[in-house]
């Protein structure tokens, strides 16, 4: 699978090297070793193009309330028919879907809560096995220990912007054996 990540042409503009983007580089090297050495497939109806994921770093800092972890947020676009496999984040992950339909499938885990864009105040909990869809404006909240499946739904990209806090020595994900929830070799 080819990743793509899209960079900052202010940053690159910019005469010297601030905090800020010194920490949107090392979130954007953390999320391209992830995305790079990890090797996932698209949906088997999907087309051509559904091979690559793109993932673009918008901004990241090391919050003093929580050591040893960064809090990162990123844009993510699916193409049209992307699934990542069942997996898992080193921390807990806030999804916003700014367009297109996420299809989300809880497999193991607790901690998962579905905000819709229509009814703010009242969260759903998904059940486990079974896919919910969100829509543009929709938020997903889970866990780290949450096991999921990510994938785009319908005939358009999705894409999603990830809040993740975790520990920036691990990667942004890993992927699991879906029968019963361990880490991938």
């Amino acid at each position: 699978m080819d990743v793509q990540f899209a960079r900052d042409p202010a940053l690159a503009r910019s005469r010297y090297l601030s905090r800020r983007s010194t920490l949107l580089g090392g979130a954007a090297a953390v999320l391209a070793s992830t995305f790079t050495t990890r090797r996932l497939t698209a949906a088997q109806d999907a087309s051509p193009e559904a091979a690559e994921l793109v993932v673009e770093a918008l901004g990241a800092g090391m919050p003093a309330g929580t050591p040893g972890r960064q809090l990162i947020l990123a844009r993510a676009t699916f193409p049209t028919g992307f699934t990542l496999p069942a997996h898992t984040h080193p921390g807990p992950v806030v999804a916003f879907v700014e367009s297109g339909t996420y299809g989300f499938t809880p497999v193991t885990g607790e901690a998962s809560y579905v905000t819709r864009a229509a009814a703010p105040g009242t969260p759903e909990a998904p059940a486990l096995g079974t896919e919910v869809l969100l829509s543009a404006g929709d938020a997903l909240f889970h866990d780290e220990e949450v096991v999921g499946i990510d994938r785009a739904v319908g005939d358009e990209p999705m894409v999603l912007l990830l809040a993740v806090l975790f520990d920036p020595t691990q990667p942004l994900y890993h992927l699991t054996h879906v029968d019963n929830g361990t880490p991938a070799p």
